[in-house]
């Protein structure tokens, strides 16, 4: 009996052995990010890195030499556009970002072949989509694991971040948001466009300063028989204002004032009446 019992026990302890998991955190996490700026999806995905107290450029990541700008797999690189650095250009897709770290400049790769383990068995220059000159700079924060983002985020531009210790490279990236916004609007408002279509249209060339005299023509369609959209009103004074026709900015800041007030929309009451206190 006892003998039964305790090849019981044993075989109870040997099948939660082979089930169980071991759990311990991973040296290098794989971490990805998605970031839009203006109308670009960039997605990054790579394994970080820590310092854990070693000296990283120049020693753990030596100079002159290529590195996988991370840790593991590739690090990767997707881009649902278009974008520049400068006047190169890269073209939207996934690409494996390696660079060649010195004390103050480095080279960023965009390789085209995105299933090597850390760097290709045989690199290929053929295969490099582009390949440009960034500046590293030394900053006060030290960052224990390697971090990689997009910062400086406008409607038509960014930078690529690479942090890592207290070594900082930021690549400036011009994004092709006013082709594709201009594009876009276009295509929209010679099909079948609704007061929205043209109020956006309107908003987008008024923020980027383009043709007031078309954002004027767009805003006047959206407005006309709109009796409840405050907002578009209240564009309608900027435009109006920017173009020098103050009387006429005025009355679409009054009327917006109106529709705002039996609305309940406070922070339009109060936007339309510093408006017009600022421009009678």
């Amino acid at each position: 009996m006892k003998k039964t019992l305790f090849s019981l026990v044993l075989s109870t302890c040997v099948l939660t052995f082979s089930y169980s998991q071991l759990r311990t955190p991973a040296p290098s996490p794989k971490t990805k990010i998605t970031q839009q700026a203006g109308l670009t999806e960039i997605t990054i995905e790579y394994a970080r890195p820590a310092k854990r107290g070693r000296a990283i450029f120049g020693s753990l990541v030596p100079y002159g030499e290529l590195w996988r700008t991370g840790a593991n797999e590739n690090t990767l690189i997707s881009l649902s556009e278009d974008i520049l650095f400068g006047e190169d250009k890269l073209q939207k897709g996934t690409y494996s970002l390696y660079t060649i770290p010195s004390e103050d400049k480095w080279e960023v790769l965009f390789y085209t072949t995105t299933d090597n383990w850390g760097l290709p068995a045989e690199f290929k220059e053929e295969l490099v989509a582009l390949r440009i000159q960034a500046t590293a700079k030394e900053i006060n924060h030290s960052e224990e694991s390697l971090s990689i983002y997009i910062g400086d985020i406008t409607n038509n531009s960014c930078s690529l971040n690479l942090h890592w210790d207290t070594t900082l490279v930021q690549i400036p990236i011009q994004l092709m948001t006013k082709e594709i916004a201009i594009e876009s609007i276009v295509s929209v408002l010679n099909t079948s466009p609704t007061a929205s279509d043209y109020y956006r249209a309107a908003q987008y060339y008024h923020e980027e300063k383009l043709d007031l005299s078309l954002a004027k023509f767009w805003i006047d369609t959206a407005t006309e028989g709109n009796t409840n959209a405050y907002w578009m009103y209240r564009l309608k004074s900027l435009i109006y204002k920017d173009l020098g026709d103050i009387p006429s900015a005025l009355k679409a800041a009054e009327t917006s004032l109106e529709i705002a007030q039996g609305a309940g929309n406070m922070d339009y009451v109060r936007m339309n009446n510093a408006f017009i206190a600022a421009n009678q």
